[in-house]
């Protein structure tokens, strides 16, 4: 997703017309100078560029039916500054021409927003381009065609899944583009973010947003999403908003439990932090949390202990759960689902995609969605 365009450079008071770049997808700014002063400057200024003021102004980038514009860009500061490439060929011709496939052969000046948003003014190039409101977020999740209506309040919105977007047609409210982002983020058991949003005559891009992977697999059935992305909806607006920051936090666990680049220690603590906030009790109770997730009292103590091992005496997770499985066997404690621990190299993983089974599952009842799909269905677990 890029623009291009041209603009104004103003380096320490000396202007020129340049070449700018936004690419949406990589989160840059790429500004391209072809008419340096005079060529000492083309290879010698981006030495000094850290310490001259620099600004860009007159922006104006294309799109295939509209003109965007923007009289200034927002605070921003060099990030890097190169000199033109040779080719990887040697001769002659290529130092004074672009042969090499893709090479521009011109100052690039990236910059980096000191804020994250970036306006630009829509100019349609025909009448018959209609501006509605519109918003684009992320899309981590396996559902790529597809197409359905919700409701945020009493107010209707289109959806349409694409395989790397999520487009919401209507008029959004910034509260409830957060509530739509945090079910957008549940459903793909992925961080969705925000990053354009069109309010006629203006388009606003997000320059600040993540790209780490997700759980990677359909959690609820493509079927079943248009009502179950509802639910969610619901659950997330018919409440108060200190209990909507509540329910915010817990999906966000819920989503870091899934984070690849992490421990799964890491993993497992961020679920059980979710669990935690919405277990309905103040502690951890094995009472609780067997109805809640579904066990036996003896499992859900097995669950509790872990917790315990893993955040008050830094354990690992095979360490917290044979210290564990110990303790309650000393006790006379029945187990059922955990009653005998395998000696393998692979109990933390099959402990994780248990308790993320038993974790996600249980939130889910809890907004109304009873039928979801076996979290990593290709691995075992107890």
């Amino acid at each position: 997703m890029k623009l291009t365009g041209t603009c104004t450079l103003v380096v320490s008071g000396r202007s020129e017309r340049a070449m700018i770049e936004f690419d949406i997808s990589a989160q840059t700014i790429t500004i391209w100078r072809t008419s340096p002063a005079d060529l000492k400057d083309f290879f010698t200024e981006g030495e000094g560029i850290w310490s001259k003021r620099v600004s860009v102004r007159d922006i104006e980038v294309f799109s295939p039916t509209a003109l965007l514009c923007c009289d200034r860009l927002p605070p921003a500061f060099p990030s890097s500054y190169r000199p033109p490439r040779l080719s990887v060929d040697d001769g002659e011709i290529s130092k004074i021409m672009a042969i090499g496939e893709g090479q521009v052969h011109a100052m690039r000046l990236d910059l980096a927003l000191h804020r994250r948003k970036l306006a630009l003014r829509v100019e349609p190039f025909a009448d018959s381009v209609e501006l509605q409101h519109e918003s684009v977020f992320t899309n981590h999740s396996r559902y790529w065609n597809q197409r359905f209506s919700v409701d945020i309040g009493r107010r209707s919105f289109d959806v349409r899944y694409s395989p790397r977007h999520v487009f919401l047609t209507g008029r959004l409210r910034a509260k409830d583009a957060q509530v739509f982002r945090h079910a957008c983020s549940l459903i793909a058991l992925g961080p969705e973010r925000l990053i354009a949003q069109l309010k006629p005559p203006t388009v606003t891009l997000n320059y600040s947003w993540g790209t780490a992977k997700a759980y990677g697999e359909v959690v609820i059935s493509e079927k079943d999403l248009p009502s179950s992305f509802q639910l969610v909806l619901n659950y997330l607006t018919k409440c108060d908003e200190k209990t909507r920051r509540k329910r915010f936090y817990e999906i966000t666990h819920i989503v870091e439990g899934f984070q690849q680049k992490i421990f799964v220690e890491h993993r497992l603590t961020n679920l059980l932090k979710a669990l935690e906030s919405f277990d309905g009790t103040k502690t951890l109770s094995a009472n609780r949390l067997a109805g809640l997730l579904g066990t036996k009292k003896g499992d859900a103590r097995f669950l509790c202990g872990i917790r315990n091992c893993l955040v008050h005496k830094g354990m690992s997770l095979a360490e917290a759960a044979q210290e564990t499985h110990g303790d309650l066997s000393t006790q006379n404690v029945k187990m059922e689902r955990f009653a005998h621990l395998p000696q393998t190299p692979k109990l933390s993983w099959r402990l994780y995609v248990t308790f993320s089974r038993l974790i996600v599952s249980a939130y889910f009842r809890q907004i109304g969605i009873s039928r979801t799909n076996t979290l990593y269905p290709r691995n075992r677990g107890f």
